[in-house]
């Protein structure tokens, strides 16, 4: 997992910087990120707080948030 950003939401705001979107797409993104891992109610709570399996979730968010194409998970229920 990533966990670089204070909070959920901004955890996963984290992996967009790249892309350059505008502020509405990219918390557009966010919240359909949350909602999709079911990490919404978590979504100002501290990064670090969050139990093994919710931090899973958080880096699977993050990863999809990004709408790959492709993606390569080893092992990607571990902790769930």
């Amino acid at each position: 997992a990533q966990i670089v950003m204070p909070t959920v939401a901004e955890d996963v705001a984290f992996s967009l910087r790249s892309e350059r979107l505008g502020r509405e797409e990219t918390a557009r993104r966010v919240e359909d990120a949350l909602k999709r891992f079911g990490l919404s109610a978590l979504r100002d709570r501290s990064s670090h707080e969050l139990s093994g399996g919710q931090k899973q979730l958080l880096a699977l968010a993050g990863a999809f948030v990004r709408r790959p194409e492709l993606v390569v998970a080893d092992e990607p229920t571990t902790l769930l």
